[in-house]
Formats: C-alpha cells, structure tokens, sequence
C-alpha cells in the first residue's frame, strides 16, 4: 500500500512537472508572437472573423480573447466611452493573443494599435446589409441593447425598424445618428496602411483568396509558425461556419434586395450614397 502511494506521488509529481513545463514552454512561445487585433463597424462580420482567427488558436498557440469585443459604446445604455477608458482595456492584450472590438479611429487609438507587436485587421461590409442586419439584431437578438424595447415596441413593422437604422433617431435622448454618421467614425482603419481591410462580402464569395491575404498580412509581421501555408489555410477555411455565429440570421451577401422598399432606397441615397462610392460598393447613385 506504501509502494502504491508512492508511486501515486511520484506519478502526480510527475505530471504536474509537465503540465507547468508546457504551460511556461507556451508561455515563453506566445511571448515572442504579436497580438491579433481584429476590428469592426457593428453587423459587418464580427464573428466571422472570430471564426477565421481560432485557426490561430489550434496551429498557432494562441489565446482567444476575441468575444470579449472591446466597444466604443455601452450595449445597456448607449453611452460612448472615451479613449481613456478604451485604453486601459487596450492595456490587457498580452503577446500570442486574439482580440476583437469595435472602435472609432482616433489618434489615441491608432498609436496605441498600429505597433509592430499587433497585427491589425478591419473588417466592413455594404452598409445596406448593415441596416437590414441592425435593425432585426436589435429587435429579435438583442434584449439587453439600449435600443431594444423601441425597435420591438414602438416600431410596428420591419419596415419601419429598417428605416430607422438608415435615419437614426435624432429624436430620443441617447444619441443614434443616420448610417453614414455612424460608418464615418471608423473610415480611418480603412485608409490605413498598416490595417488590413477586408470586405464581408470576399469572405463569403472570394474565400480563398481572401483568406490568403489575411494569413499573409499575419506573416509578414510574425513570421513562418511552422506549418506551410496550405495546412494554415485548410485549418482556417474548416473553421468558417456562419451559421454556428451567436447573431447568425442569413450570412449572406446583398440581402437588402430582399429586404428595401423603394422608399428604403430613396432615403438611403440620400443619406448614404456617396459612403457606398467610398467603400466601392457602387460608382454612382443608379442602383
């Protein structure tokens, strides 16, 4: 029975001794990797993304920290937090992990992220299938959302919530502007250089080459992990699945055409046809 708990012990010490051996080897391997820092304008792929980075997390040894998504406003109450308070969240990214959020370019911002110890991505999508996305987000997913009592009681039809996801609602006390208002914020990461920019819309309908470049921006900051290129790739397409996203509703790309009244159309053209030029979505207001 001695000889028994002995060997019990000496078993127990021995594991344990490798367990802490690999958790500090791990350690030790994440803390030469940057960070991963994927941001977002809200309903544009969010969790698409998230889906593509877990690759990182079996090949590459990651941590992923990408649902705790760092907003630039409070869900419950709308209120927008300052750079200040982004910061200190900004502070928690540690070497060899995955962050998400949902943050307006700044200058604060842009410094403390465009570091050659994180590797920057942006994702956005045609502002059209944002607002059809927002609007039945808010009202059939969202409870705890500022905006979810008025969009489910107070607006009688999709319709109307559409509508309101185009125009904002300058009438109630916690500030929701028009769609290009709410897109304009966030246009910087697209112009910069150092920030990969990627269309919803290449994920789902130019997967391979998209998923190419975004393994590429990787590498050319963190260098070979130690796998080629196509054992990446494989990894990363066998972890693409919209439907298991927590706020999946179709997935799919030009579903307004489905969802647009003409009256949709008109007021959108005028509130957001020239940012559909910007982003390259259309040439002119003739669609």
């Amino acid at each position: 029975m001695k000889q028994f708990i002995k060997n019990q012990i000496w078993l127990a010490s021995r594991y344990g001794s490798r367990i802490l051996r690999n958790a500090l080897n791990g350690w030790e391997k994440r803390n030469s990797l940057p960070v991963i820092f994927s941001n977002s304008f809200p309903k544009s792929g969010t969790n698409l993304m998230r889906q593509v980075f877990s690759a990182w997390k079996h090949l590459g040894g990651y941590i992923d920290w990408s649902r705790e998504v760092i907003p630039t406003f409070e869900n419950e109450t709308g209120r927008q937090r300052p750079d200040s308070e982004i910061l200190l969240d900004l502070q928690r990214m540690q070497p060899g992990e995955v962050w998400s959020g949902h943050l307006f370019h700044t200058k604060a911002l842009a410094e403390r992220l465009l570091r050659a110890d994180i590797v920057n991505y942006f994702i956005y999508r045609d502002p059209r299938d944002v607002v059809v996305s927002h609007a039945f987000y808010v009202t059939n997913m969202a409870a705890e959302h500022v905006h979810h009592d008025y969009y489910r009681n107070v607006l009688a039809t999709d319709e109307d919530r559409i509508r309101t996801s185009i125009l904002g609602l300058p009438e109630i006390d916690v500030d929701f502007p028009d769609i290009t208002e709410r897109y304009r914020p966030y246009l910087g990461w697209v112009r910069c250089e150092d920030v990969l920019s990627v269309k919803f819309e290449d994920l789902i309908e130019n997967r391979d080459h998209t998923l190419r470049t975004i393994l590429q921006h990787y590498l050319n900051s963190a260098g070979n992990l130690g796998h080629t290129e196509e054992k990446w790739l494989e990894r990363i397409d066998t972890s693409i699945r919209p439907s298991k996203s927590p706020t999946y509703r179709e997935g799919k790309t030009g579903g307004w055409r489905n969802h647009f009244t003409e009256e949709h159309k008109t007021l959108f053209k005028e509130k957001a046809g020239a940012l559909l030029v910007e982003l390259g979505y259309e040439t002119d207001q003739d669609w």
